[in-house]
This record gives structure tokens, sequence and C-alpha cells, in this order.
């Protein structure tokens, strides 16, 4: 169930980045790897609470993007605006 937020009640799509993207990403960078985990991890609970403020919300993730989805998967940004419609 959905907490009441204040949040309007409207179609709402959260798009995520790919996690394993973004811990290789991190772990490219020197990050261990535990800790890059841990951190998507929470990323990703942060994400999914903003699609759970509305009840019509959903999480989408982004396959093989970094954090700049609408760079990255620009088809995907694409089609979650057409759903909208």
């Amino acid at each position: 169930m959905k907490a009441e937020t204040g949040f309007p009640d409207v179609p709402l799509v959260a798009i995520a980045r790919d996690p394993e993207h973004s811990i290789n990403f991190l772990k490219e960078e020197g990050i261990p790897e535990e800790e890059a985990i841990m951190f998507e991890k929470l990323w990703h609970q942060l994400v999914a609470e903003q699609a759970s403020l509305s009840t019509q919300g959903r999480l989408m993730i982004a396959k093989n993007s970094s954090h700049s989805v609408d760079a990255d998967r620009p088809d995907l940004v694409i089609e979650v605006i057409k759903s909208l419609l």
C-alpha cells in the first residue's frame, strides 16, 4: 500500500539506471565492490520510493544505462512518455 504523501494520484514512471552498469562504473573508479553494491541498493530504494509516491506509479530499469538515462536510453524515455499520453 502506498503512503499518503500529498502527491497527486497521477501516472508516474520513475526510470532508474542499470544497477550492474553503475556498480561496474564505481568499481572502475576505485570504489570497493561491496561499497558499490551497497550504494546502488540504496539508490535503487530511493528511486523505488519516488515511484511509490503515486498509486499509479511504477519503476522501470533502464538496462545498459548510467545515471544519464536520457542520453543513454532515449528510446526508453520516449517509450515511457508515449505511454503516459
